[in-house]
């Protein structure tokens, strides 16, 4: 049995959307990202054909000449175990290869078994991990006046996360979404992309920093890619966060964890009661493999 992989065009939407729904419940990103996708000359959106019909798919992007990140790999359920999340994969690490790439990346929930086996037999290594918490916006809070409350400029940010614990307990990643970028990517970047920096302040200086960006999703998201500092500005931070509720249907933050190490969010948020689906175990992966 051959698998065919090819470049996906707007021709293939139906049938893209159609393995897209079996997804997540229906609640899948593919059909709110796929025009892009297409559009996008400066990544590959491929996919797998056996017998010359669409059994998976996935997307290779650039983020810079050395690293390149690999995102919403899926296969058609019915399919599985035909090979095709692996062709895929494969394909990618050749690509990757060809295009001179030194590192390649992605991410992955605890629950997709198949792709951890897919990745890891391909010689992709466990990076960093986080657990991750969905918050709808009926849970969230009022708002709390605070005058400690402040933007933050983009350089006072990137000053914060370098020296942050959030930072070193995730290996240098930082999120945007459930994309990560490494330190050595520049963490400017990743901030030029943010709707907010917001910090809490004590005589003037940040004790407590969140970074926030509104992703693509089937809901109104609101991303908070970077949440560190004092558990008392990080408390403040979320109730200042969670009183945007009347703009976002879905609050998702990604904390860091390593060898039982955690980000001080954790406390915060049992204390806050705000619970994650694996009981505040790790459940978030970033994966990467080496190919210079």
């Amino acid at each position: 049995m051959s698998i065919n992989i090819r470049r996906v065009s707007g021709s293939d939407k139906e049938k893209i959307l159609k393995i897209s729904s079996k997804i997540w419940e229906g609640d899948d990103y593919i059909p709110f990202v796929f025009d892009e996708w297409v559009r996008d000359e400066n990544s590959f959106f491929a996919c797998a054909e056996i017998e010359g019909k669409i059994v998976g798919f996935g997307r290779y992007v650039k983020f810079s000449d050395a690293y390149a990140w690999l995102e919403g790999l899926r296969a058609d359920p019915e399919y599985q175990g035909r090979g095709a999340g692996k062709a895929l994969t494969n394909f990618f690490i050749e690509k990757a290869k060809s295009d001179g790439v030194k590192t390649l990346a992605l991410s992955t929930y605890i629950d997709n078994k198949a792709s951890m086996h897919i990745i890891e037999s391909n010689g992709f290594v466990k990076k960093a991990s986080f657990v991750y918490f969905e918050v709808k916006t009926e849970k969230a809070k009022e708002k709390i006046e605070d005058k400690s409350l402040s933007d933050v400029s983009t350089e006072e940010a990137e000053n914060f996360i370098k020296n942050s614990e959030f930072l070193k307990i995730a290996d240098g990643y930082l999120p945007y979404g459930w994309k990560f970028f490494p330190e050595r990517f520049g963490i400017i970047k990743v901030l030029e992309k943010m709707q907010f920096l917001l910090a809490v302040r004590k005589n003037k200086e940040p004790q407590a920093l969140a970074c926030a960006a509104e992703v693509i999703s089937k809901f109104k998201l609101l991303s908070v890619c970077f949440i560190d500092g004092t558990e008392e500005g990080i408390e403040l931070l979320l109730k200042e966060i969670f009183a945007m509720k009347t703009k976002y249907e879905l609050f998702e933050f990604m904390i860091p964890c390593s060898k039982g190490n955690f980000s001080k969010a954790l406390s915060v948020f049992k204390k806050l009661g705000i619970k994650s689906y694996y009981n505040y175990s790790e459940d978030l992966f970033v994966y990467e493999k080496e190919l210079a």
